[in-house]
């Protein structure tokens, strides 16, 4: 694998980086579900049922564990009504209401929440169907935020303009290894030959 020299230079140090976190489990396979034959069919399980349903009523809550948060971010919620009616959805996100959001048919929908106060690690999303004798099917869940350049689970991955250094934390030990994968079939490893300690490095 080719090499390059990731000494750190003058450059300004970078605070924060965007990054993105997707989430979904495949715990259920609905097969009409609507869209091309291509279409990903799996969905989260439990359903989120309205009152007008058997047992249904009660909000259901989702953990999404969000690593090194440093300020706003924003959520977006992909769900598909499973009933051909008028749905209406009420969401939570760690305890506090963030919107209520409407669509009709057995159709996906996407809730899009911006400027939202996130918790270092897990955030409870709570989803509540308030449309009566309704179906709503969970799919994913993604959210986009400012994270700090501390690493989870003794890794950390990010993109970043040129002409900056970044400070790196919150690994185990000091037996690292950096890569640059700018371009995936051109992968270089992140050299520091004249450093014991690596804690800062360039823009790969």
């Amino acid at each position: 694998m080719e090499e390059f020299d990731g000494t750190p230079g003058g450059a300004p140090l970078a605070d924060t980086h965007s990054a993105t976190v997707h989430y979904e489990e495949d715990e259920y396979y609905w097969l009409l579900a609507p869209g091309e034959d291509s279409l990903d069919r799996w969905f989260f399980f439990p359903f989120v049922l309205g009152d007008g349903i058997q047992g249904g009523g009660n909000p259901v809550d989702f953990t999404l564990s969000v690593p090194g948060v440093e300020g706003k971010g924003s959520l977006k919620i992909s769900m598909c009504g499973a009933y051909d009616t008028d749905h209406e959805v009420a969401v939570s996100v760690n305890g506090t209401p963030v919107g209520t959001y409407t669509w009709s048919g057995i159709a996906f929908y996407q809730a899009t929440i911006d400027a939202l106060d996130l918790l270092e690690g897990d955030n409870t999303v709570t989803i509540e169907c308030l449309s009566g004798e309704d179906c709503i099917i969970l799919d994913w869940f993604e959210v986009e935020y400012p994270r700090g350049f501390s690493a989870s689970g003794n890794i950390l991955k990010f993109s970043y303009e040129t002409g900056y250094r970044f400070q790196i934390s919150q690994f185990t030990g000091d037996d690292l290894l950096a890569f640059d994968i700018t371009s995936p079939g051109e992968v270089r490893r992140v050299v520091f030959p004249n450093h014991r300690h690596w804690p800062l490095y360039p823009k790969f």
